[in-house]
């Protein structure tokens, strides 16, 4: 189906069902097409953050490597061992 701007503009929540149920709806821009509606793809199916990370850390294990993160110097750091005072008289 396509639609002009102003109708899409007045029945925009029927062209989104539409849309989600499969059925192809362009906007046109005085008859010329100018975009489509598609339904997102379901996001459920997408691998999460913590998913990657889980396989990421499996991947390190096996191969027997270990990642180390090298320590800021660029600015105070609370957690080091050794706190530096870089306002302090030497």
């Amino acid at each position: 189906m396509q639609v002009n701007m102003l109708e899409a503009k007045n029945q925009l929540s029927r062209l989104v069902k539409a849309a989600q149920a499969g059925e192809e709806v362009i906007i046109a821009n005085h008859g010329v097409p100018a975009v489509r509606l598609l339904p997102v793809e379901n996001t459920r199916s997408a691998i999460s953050l913590a998913d990657e990370l889980t396989g990421l850390r499996v991947l390190l294990s096996a191969e027997n490597t270990e990642l180390t993160t090298p320590p800021r110097v660029d600015r105070l750091n609370d957690f080091a061992a050794t706190p530096r005072d870089e306002h302090a008289a030497d």
